[in-house]
């Protein structure tokens, strides 16, 4: 009987974009997946996140998702079976997040950047999107999604002020930790390297070659890398 892993995807303020990683995933998990709510502190996306934890699960994020994710772990560890973290933000400080806006600006072409300072509030993500990518020719078409400015200022606000106290509430939290970068994430791995540290149970594996979407650059890749992973903290 495979475990229960509840999907959190990034943002925040997006819709849920993780099509195709459910495919992926759906081998080793039974799945459940929501399109996070319009709050504007952390502890209200974990209070709903906890909502749908109906039973002691696994939790998969991407980015923002994983980030959502080791809140929840720290706040109700009993409710928590282990956590798959996908290009997530860290534990420590602010996790990368002041980083990781410079290094997706610097890998754009002029012209991009111009239009950014251009942008009005909520269309600069279409912009940059191509930065998310190991190669930009990997960058599939933009999407279409539109980021909610006040969201995104008021949790980035809130990290910078209580980023601090996640660490802490971590250290020493004895559950499976699966962690998967890439090289070419625009979120630093310092940060991530330092989470995977305060965790016992962590293992991290570094995606050479592998920008922010490791499941549109490379189909597969996360099914391989977590299958022996959960199956062996599964049982």
């Amino acid at each position: 009987m495979k475990p229960r892993a509840l999907l959190l995807h990034g943002g925040p303020g997006l819709p849920d974009y993780l099509d195709p990683l459910p495919e992926e995933l759906a081998p080793l998990f039974d799945l459940d997946r929501y399109t996070q709510g319009r709050h504007l502190d952390v502890p209200a996306f974990v209070v709903e996140a906890l909502d749908h934890l109906r039973a002691p699960s696994w939790i998969v994020g991407h980015s923002w998702g994983g980030y959502l994710g080791l809140h929840v772990a720290a706040t109700a560890p009993d409710r928590v079976l282990g956590l798959v973290l996908i290009g997530s933000l860290g534990a420590v400080g602010d996790g990368g997040w002041e980083a990781a806006g410079p290094r997706l600006v610097s890998r754009l072409t002029d012209d991009e950047r111009a239009a950014l300072e251009r942008a009005q509030p909520g269309e600069g993500l279409a912009i940059v999107w191509p930065g998310y990518f190991s190669h930009r020719e990997l960058a599939p078409p933009y999407p279409g999604w539109r980021t909610d400015p006040e969201v995104l200022e008021s949790i980035y606000a809130w990290v910078q002020e209580h980023g601090s106290e996640l660490a802490p509430a971590l250290a020493g939290l004895d559950l499976p930790v699966l962690i998967l970068h890439g090289t070419c994430d625009h979120i630093p791995l310092e940060p991530v390297q330092a989470t995977a540290a305060l965790l016992p149970g962590a293992e991290l594996h570094v995606l050479e070659g592998i920008g922010h979407f490791p499941w549109l650059e490379r189909p597969g890749i996360v099914h391989d890398a977590a299958v022996d992973f959960v199956s062996s903290r599964s049982s």
